[in-house]
């Protein structure tokens, strides 16, 4: 993990989701997202959620990148 973080560097502020490898939008993932979404928390980072597929999630509005994608990794 330390190479990779020399690489690619580690970003603050930024929360990225997946749940079950980004097969779906549920589970304790969606359910910690959903709660951060109302509080001042939320506007203070990046909300990135990872699948898939992400054009087959349209009611996540936040940014969603295909997990093991080089956007997952940036």
């Amino acid at each position: 993990m330390w190479t990779l973080n020399r690489i690619i560097p580690f970003k603050k502020n930024q929360l990225v989701f997946a749940s079950f490898s980004g097969r779906q939008f549920s589970d304790s993932p969606r359910a910690i997202y959903e709660s951060i979404k109302g509080t001042d928390f939320y506007h203070e980072v990046k909300c990135v959620w990872a699948f898939e597929d992400p054009s087959e999630f349209p009611e996540v509005a936040d940014q969603k990148v295909a997990i093991n994608s080089f956007r997952f990794f940036s």
